[in-house]
C-alpha cells in the first residue's frame, strides 16, 4: 500500500504577485523605456539615461500614438477590463514587438485568468527584455510547471538561484520543480540545500525525507524525517508512517511498532497504519495488541477490499487459535465476509472449512473445502479436510 502525500509547502505553487511597469504611477508619455519602477528591489537602471536595464528605450517604432494607446490599455488593465485591454495590448505589440510594458500586462492578464500557455511567450519576452525582473522569471518557472514543462521550470528557478543563492523561496521552488519532474533524489538533495538556508523550517526536511523514502534511500530519509518531527512539522502522520515503513523494511520491529503507533495517533482514520501495526504486533507475539489493532482497522475505510479481507482473515486466525465457541463463530463470520471481498483467496476457504470442521458443521466444512479445490485442485489442506470428513 503506497503512501500518498503532498509536499509540505510546495505541492501547489502560487504565482508571485507581479505589477507591470506602469503600475507605479502610469506611463511616461513619449517612450516605453522611460518609466521608472519605484520601490522594486529587482531593478537596475542606467544612470546616464534613467532607462531600466534591458528595456526597449531605443525602439524606434514606438511613437506618441502608441503611447496614447498604451495609456488607454493601461487604464483598461487597471480597471480589470481584460477583454478590452488584451486586444489593445496585442495591437501595440504588433507595431512595437519589444514594448516591455505591453508584454508585462499581457503576462499578468493571462496568469490571472489561468491561461498559462498564452502567458508563456509574454513572460519569456519580459525575461528577455528585462532580465532583472525576478518576479516575472519566477512566474515563468511556475507557469512551466503548471503546463507540465518541469525541466524548463527547474531551469528558471535554477537561474533565479544563480542570482540570489541564499533565497530560500527560490531554493524550495527549484526543489519542487525537480520533484514534479519525478527526479526524487535530485529534488531531495535540493530540499536539503533549502533546509540549510532555513534550518528552523521543518518543511524542507520533511520534503527531503519523503522523497528519499520514495526513492528507496531510507538511510538519508530517516534523519531528515526525524529532524522535521523535531522542528514540529504539521505532517506528523506521513513522517511517522514513512519512518515505520523504513524500520519495518530494516526488520526493526520494535521501532516500526512505535512509529506506527505514533502514526495512528496522528491520524486515527488511516486503515493502512492501523492494519500494519496489527501485523507487526502479531509477528512480535503481541496477540492481544494485534487483535485490538485489527478490530480498530476494521472500523475504518479503505479503497482496497482485498486489504480489508486480509485483516479480517488475520483477526479470524487469532480468534480461531483461542478456540472458544463464540470466537469460532466470529472467526467464521469474518472469513465469510473476507470470501465475498476476495473470492479467489484459497486460504480463506481453507480456514473457513477448518473452523466449520472443528465446530462439527460437516456440510458447511465440505462446501468450503470444495470451493478451495475449485480454485486449486491440488490444494493439500482442502483435500486432507475432505478426506477426514469422509471417514465413517
Amino acid at each position: 500500500m503506497k503512501l500518498k502525500y503532498t509536499l509540505a509547502g510546495a505541492g501547489v505553487l502560487c504565482l508571485a504577485a507581479t505589477s507591470p511597469l506602469w503600475a507605479q504611477g502610469g506611463p511616461t508619455v513619449g517612450g516605453a523605456g522611460n518609466a521608472a519602477r519605484a520601490g522594486t528591489g529587482n531593478q537596475v537602471t542606467n544612470p546616464s539615461q534613467g532607462i531600466p536595464e534591458g528595456a526597449p528605450g531605443d525602439d524606434s517604432s514606438f511613437n506618441d500614438a502608441n503611447s496614447d494607446a498604451m495609456q488607454q490599455a493601461y487604464k483598461d488593465y487597471s480597471q480589470k477590463k481584460f477583454a478590452v485591454a488584451t486586444p489593445e495590448l496585442q495591437a501595440i505589440l504588433k507595431k512595437s514587438p519589444n514594448t516591455l510594458e505591453a508584454h508585462e500586462m499581457l503576462a499578468s492578464i493571462y496568469t490571472i485568468q489561468n491561461q498559462f500557455p498564452q502567458a508563456i511567450p509574454e513572460l519569456q519576452a519580459v525575461v528577455r527584455l528585462q532580465p532583472k525582473r525576478l518576479d516575472f522569471r519566477e512566474n515563468l518557472g511556475k507557469v512551466y510547471l503548471q503546463t507540465g514543462s518541469t525541466a524548463k521550470g527547474a531551469a528558471e528557478f535554477q537561474a533565479l538561484l544563480a542570482q540570489q543563492p541564499t533565497n530560500e523561496t527560490y531554493a524550495v521552488e527549484y526543489a519542487t520543480a525537480l520533484a514534479h519532474g519525478d527526479k526524487k533524489t535530485e529534488a531531495a538533495a535540493a530540499f536539503e540545500k533549502a533546509a540549510v538556508l532555513a534550518p528552523k523550517d521543518s518543511q524542507p526536511y520533511f520534503n527531503a525525507g519523503m522523497l528519499y523514502h520514495d526513492a528507496g534511500n531510507d538511510a538519508k530519509a530517516v534523519p531528515d524525517l526525524k529532524t522535521a518531527l523535531a522542528l514540529g512539522t504539521t505532517q506528523k502522520f506521513y513522517a511517522y508512517r514513512a519512518l515505520a515503513e523504513a524500520a519495518d523494511k530494516a526488520k526493526q520491529n520494535s521501532d516500526a511498532i512505535e512509529y506506527y503507533t505514533q502514526a495512528t495517533q496522528a491520524n486515527p482514520a488511516d486503515f493502512g497504519a492501523e492494519a500494519n501495526l496489527g501485523i507487526l504486533q502479531q509477528n512480535s507475539g503481541k496477540k492481544a495488541d494485534a487483535e485490538a489493532s485489527y478490530r480498530q482497522a476494521l472500523t475504518l475505510k479503505d479503497d482496497d477490499p482485498k486489504a480489508i479481507a486480509g485483516i479480517q482473515e488475520n483477526l479470524a486466525g487469532l480468534l480461531r487459535a483461542e478456540g472458544k465457541p463464540e470466537q469460532l463463530d466470529e472467526a467464521a463470520t469474518l472469513l465469510t465476509q473476507a470470501a465475498v471481498a476476495d473470492p479467489a483467496n484459497i486460504s480463506v476457504q481453507d480456514n473457513l472449512g477448518a473452523i466449520y470442521q472443528k465446530q462439527g458443521k460437516k456440510d458447511l466444512a465440505l462446501a468450503a473445502y470444495k470451493r478451495a479445490l475449485a480454485l486449486n485442485p491440488n490444494n493439500g489442506v482442502a483435500n486432507a479436510g475432505i478426506a477426514a470428513l469422509s471417514k465413517p
